[in-house]
C-alpha cells in the first residue's frame, strides 16, 4: 500500500498533566504506517456488568469549554437538579467551577438546588445517576485505556469506506477525533497519501501512537 504516514496532532493546551501525559498546543509527529493491513482486534464480548468506577470529584477532569457544552446540551440527559444535589458536599473549588460554567440564566436556579434540605441517600443517588449519564465522557478524557477497551470491538461498517474509498485514495485526510485510530488506520487501508490524525485526548492520542509503533 502506497502512504506517505500519518500526522499525530492533539489541541490540549501545552503540559496539561489531567490525565498524567505531557502534550505540546498542536504538537506533531510524523508517523510511517505499516505496508500491511492492521491485524483485527478480537471481538469484545459481552461481559458482565459493572460499577460505575467514577466519583463525583472525577468531574475536575473537564475543562470549562468542555463543562459549559454539556451543560448547555440537552442531548446528555443532565438535569440541573441532579447536578446540583450531587454537588452537596463536593469540593469547593469543584462546585466554584460547576457554577461558573452553568449558564448565566440558570445560575440562580442551581444555586437554590444547591442549598436544598437533602437526605444523604438522595445525594448519593443523584451522584450516580450524574455519573452515569456522564460515563463516556468521564471515560474519554480520564480513562483512555478503559475507553479503547469498551470500543475495540465496535467495528466500523465496511460500506463507508468502500464508498469513500475513490475520495481518499491518494489524498490528504482530516480525522478531526481520531480516538485510537480506528478510521485513520482505515483511511490508510483505503490508499490516503498522509492522515492528519487529530485528538483532544492526550490518553487516546498516546495510544494511537504506541499502535502505530507497533506496526511491523
Amino acid at each position: 500500500m502506497s502512504v506517505d504516514g500519518v500526522l499525530l496532532m492533539s489541541d490540549m493546551p501545552s503540559n496539561d498533566t489531567r490525565m498524567g501525559t505531557t502534550t505540546s498546543n498542536y504538537a506533531a509527529s510524523r508517523l510511517i504506517p505499516a505496508e500491511k493491513e492492521e491485524g483485527s482486534a478480537n471481538s469484545a464480548g459481552n461481559g458482565p456488568l459493572f460499577e460505575n468506577p467514577f466519583s463525583i470529584e472525577d468531574l475536575q477532569i473537564f475543562d470549562d469549554a468542555t463543562m459549559q457544552r454539556m451543560l448547555s446540551s440537552s442531548g446528555y440527559g443532565l438535569t440541573l437538579e441532579d447536578l446540583a444535589w450531587s454537588l452537596q458536599g463536593a469540593p469547593k473549588p469543584l462546585v466554584r467551577r460547576v457554577r461558573h460554567d452553568v449558564p448565566t440564566r440558570q445560575r440562580a436556579h442551581f444555586q437554590q438546588e444547591l442549598q436544598r434540605a437533602l437526605q444523604p441517600g438522595e445525594v448519593k443517588a443523584a451522584r450516580q445517576r450524574v455519573l452515569d449519564v456522564l460515563f463516556w465522557e468521564l471515560t474519554y478524557w480520564k480513562t483512555p485505556d478503559l475507553y479503547e477497551e469498551l470500543t475495540e470491538g465496535e467495528q466500523l461498517h465496511p460500506g463507508i469506506f468502500q464508498r469513500l474509498a475513490p475520495d481518499i485514495r491518494g489524498k490528504i485526510v482530516l480525522d478531526a477525533g481520531a480516538g485510537s485510530g480506528r478510521a485513520s488506520f482505515e483511511c490508510l487501508r483505503k490508499g490516503a497519501k498522509l492522515v492528519y490524525a487529530v485528538e483532544p485526548s492526550p490518553g487516546l492520542l498516546h495510544i494511537l501512537e504506541q499502535k502505530i509503533g507497533n506496526q511491523p
